[in-house]
């Protein structure tokens, strides 16, 4: 969506729909329904965007979310869902089964 106007549940942010999902799903599981809601695990752009995603994210209790970042093709080259290597001033804080699950943009 490119308006200011997100369906019922997304939150807005810089031109896109945000949906935080409270869902215990696996890496793939999530990626499948965020396909299916269509859109993708996020891709992380800028700090801004990190910064609206940790602000943003609902206190349920979840510490960690999935994003759109995986080694799955090439163990430890890390790349988004769109091919994009991550950056090298990007920092995995832990990162372990093929899952980043925090890190910081620079």
């Amino acid at each position: 969506m490119k308006s200011d106007h997100c369906a019922r549940g997304w939150k807005f942010f810089s031109g896109k729909c945000y949906y935080f999902s409270t869902d215990e799903e696996t890496w793939t599981a999530s990626q499948d329904a965020c396909v299916a809601a269509g859109g993708h695990l996020v891709i992380v752009s800028s700090s801004g965007e990190q910064d609206f995603l940790k602000r943003s994210k609902p206190g349920s209790g979840r510490e960690f979310y999935w994003i759109g970042l995986t080694d799955a093709v090439v163990e430890r080259e890390w790349r988004w869902l769109d091919g994009t290597k991550l950056s090298q001033t990007s920092r995995l804080v832990h990162d372990r089964h093929h899952c980043p699950v925090h890190f910081e943009v620079t």
